[in-house]
């Protein structure tokens, strides 16, 4: 049942109306002045508040300032005796949201306000949960955000020096024992060598993201060739890792060179690479295109993959730090490392952009731009 405070100095005019609203169900409280209505506030709120401009001491639109700070969510209601285009400024000026005429002889019109601002305040309080609760949430998001930094870090702290000895340790064993142990160890060597080296790359390639994300990572910007970029990552990509895959290339002969971290161009390139080389089956085709945006004063890198491709609503999540875990836990078939993400922030890092283009079966194609060098 809504709550009503009637705030009249007149007692007909309190009576007449107080009855009128008890009859359409409403609970009714009566003040014959602002002080009045100040006291019983302090005892509890109200939904509407009915409130006369014209009162003895203190008016009407000082109570209405006083509701503003003290009960905000109350729905506030001017009554006055002589209406007017003014009057109706000045009410919605003060924070009311309707008036009232008097003599009261519509009631229909009296309840219509009524319930006009019942539903207002119910929209402004359903408004105002939905605020918290996207505040708890956001700070929910916040605190696992927190979490997950705290967990890279300790990662990359903790495994960084024991990664990086078992790597050095079995590159020793493979090049002094080589040949003095058996066919089957030796397999087991080269697969140690393969995911030791892969787990090297993980965590560094995750400690580079940390830096960058804290922008503590030093980029040596200098004039690279982009051909010769695009040629050396090309190269590190020997028939046994693309199997039965082909690489195609090609590249934009007007394109001058790039002011560019070369190292970082570099992993930029070969990781894209290697994401088209996981997704793209059997004997497929991957393209790296370059182009010149004369317009824009851009290079354009393009990787194409003929891979399963990657629906629109998914797509942003793919250069998210932990985004591909999570499209992993709903099912899709992606790749959980870090490359992608890596080469979001080296883009950026670079004043550059990256997107991806792909619809599923259709494969994908991650592009970014880089300004060129105006050397």
């Amino acid at each position: 049942m809504a709550k009503i405070l009637l705030v009249d100095d007149d007692s007909d005019i309190r009576i007449l109306l107080s009855e009128l609203l008890r009859l359409r169900g409403y609970d009714v409280e009566m003040a014959e002045s602002a002080e009045d209505a100040i006291q019983k506030l302090r005892l509890m709120p109200y939904d509407i508040a009915l409130i006369d401009l014209k009162l003895p001491n203190m008016s009407g639109d000082e109570l209405m300032e006083y509701f503003k700070i003290h009960q905000a969510d109350t729905q506030l209601i001017i009554m006055t005796g002589f209406p007017s285009l003014d009057t109706a400024i000045t009410a919605l000026r003060l924070g009311a949201f309707d008036y009232l005429t008097k003599p009261f002889t519509d009631t229909d019109a009296i309840y219509a306000v009524i319930e006009n601002a019942l539903e207002a305040l119910k929209v402004k309080r359903e408004s105002r949960k939905q605020q918290r609760d996207m505040e708890v949430r956001f700070q929910q998001l916040k605190e696992v955000d927190k979490t997950k930094e705290i967990l890279s870090n300790i990662i990359v702290e903790g495994l960084s020096v024991p990664v990086g000895n078992i790597r050095t340790t079995i590159d020793f064993i493979a090049s002094k024992y080589a040949d003095e142990l058996p066919s089957e160890l030796q397999g087991i060597i080269e697969t140690l060598q393969d995911e030791s080296e892969r787990a090297f790359h993980i965590v560094r390639r995750l400690g580079d993201i940390l830096m960058m994300e804290d922008k503590q990572l030093y980029l040596n910007f200098t004039s690279v060739d982009l051909e010769e970029i695009v040629y050396q990552a090309i190269r590190e990509f020997s028939q046994s890792k693309i199997g039965e895959r082909q690489i195609l290339m090609e590249c934009d002969s007007a394109i001058s060179e790039v002011e560019a971290d070369k190292d970082i161009l570099l992993d930029i390139i070969r990781n894209l690479l290697s994401n088209a080389v996981k997704h793209t089956p059997g004997k497929g085709v991957i393209e790296l295109k370059t182009r010149y945006l004369k317009d824009k004063k851009e290079i354009m890198v393009t990787v194409s993959d003929r891979g399963p491709g990657i629906a629109p609503m998914y797509q942003h999540k793919i250069f998210e730090k932990f985004g591909q875990t999570e499209l992993k836990r709903a099912g899709l078939k992606v790749e959980t490392g870090l490359g992608l993400p890596f080469c979001k922030l080296a883009v950026e890092a670079h004043k550059g952009r990256i997107w991806v283009e792909s619809l599923p079966g259709k494969g994908s194609a991650f592009n970014f731009t880089l300004p060129v060098s105006q050397k």
